[in-house]
């Protein structure tokens, strides 16, 4: 979002933690404020997957698929469900975090 200075996960980890909460408030602020403005509160208390939708559960969809990778997800119910390297899908990080 040209928010934050492109930099290095080592480089992030070596900024003040100060900043680095800056940076996780803008983030998940960004989130909710998609989810809202999205309507995707909608799908909160429904079953997607055999999993209850929460929203911690978006907004843990959106910190590993994007925003729109959240909404996609719910808007196909489920079957857009992509993994990161370690094979942990949108679907997971709901369950996970929901």
């Amino acid at each position: 979002a040209g928010v934050i200075p492109e930099m290095t996960p080592l480089e992030y980890s070596r900024q003040p933690l100060e900043v680095q909460e800056a940076v996780e408030n803008w983030h998940f602020r960004d989130i909710n404020n998609y989810i809202d403005q999205n309507r995707l509160d909608a799908y909160i208390g429904r079953e997607v997957g055999g999993v209850t939708i929460t929203r911690h559960g978006i907004v843990a969809m959106a910190h590993l698929g994007g925003n729109y990778g959240a909404r996609r997800f719910l808007e196909t119910s489920g079957e857009y469900n992509p993994a990161d390297a370690f094979k942990t899908s949108l679907l997971d990080y709901a369950r996970i975090h929901g």
